[in-house]
């Protein structure tokens, strides 16, 4: 019996999947040191405090589960991407959604063999540019920092 699956897009529409590439975008000390302050000897502001609290909450958990040194991030990957694709290397794909299956049930299935014989229906994204992609982060943490209302007395 074929496995029932649901297509991600036609042909003419591009969607993303970066699951993978966001586990190379790590929140490492050198990091977080330029989150805390963009300049030597600057007192880190409130704003900044409170962005290094959220995107280090689950680094705890990251190291004892999934024995990751660093805590990777992954809604800033996927916002990155819309705002700056050429930081990313994609590669079209067969991907689809297992429905069947009681034990893989809403599994993303990607075909990366190229063996079902289906058209590619998504753009993957394979690798990023990681030094970028923090440059990116880091100017729009240092913007908003600027005009953040928490950093008001």
């Amino acid at each position: 019996m074929p496995m029932a699956t649901i297509p991600l897009s036609s042909d003419k529409t591009d969607k993303t999947d970066i699951v993978q590439v966001t586990h190379t975008a790590l929140l490492t000390a050198d990091i977080v040191k330029r989150i805390i302050s963009p300049k030597i000897n600057e007192p880190m502001s409130a704003f900044r405090r409170i962005v290094c609290q959220l995107m280090l909450f689950f680094q705890q958990t990251y190291q004892t589960v999934f024995n990751f040194e660093d805590p990777p991030l992954h809604d800033p990957c996927a916002v990155a991407y819309v705002v700056a694709p050429e930081l990313f290397q994609t590669e079209r794909l067969r991907v689809d959604i297992e429905t069947t299956s009681a034990l893989t049930s809403g599994q993303t299935v990607c075909d990366i063999w190229r063996q079902s014989g289906l058209s590619p229906n998504v753009a993957v994204v394979q690798s990023m540019n990681i030094p970028k992609f923090w440059d990116l982060v880091i100017a729009a943490i240092d913007k908003a920092d600027r005009v953040s209302h928490c950093n008001r007395p």
